[in-house]
């Protein structure tokens, strides 16, 4: 999860990772569709909560 964060955040890796380009894109949309700071965390963290559900039944066991 932290690869991940990590690649949409840092210019120049995005292609560190599959998931990288969407969590950017979803991640400068948030200021564009809450009301403020404490909407923002709180939409983040599902989108975040779900992406890392996601990964998690993808990860073989």
């Amino acid at each position: 999860m932290a690869r991940i964060v990590q690649a949409a955040d840092i210019k120049g890796q995005l292609d560190d990772h599959q998931a990288a380009r969407g969590l950017q894109l979803i991640s400068r949309g948030f200021p564009l569709v809450t009301n403020d700071d404490h909407e923002t965390a709180e939409s983040a963290a599902f989108v975040y909560d779900a992406l890392y559900a996601s990964i998690k039944e993808d990860t073989p066991k």
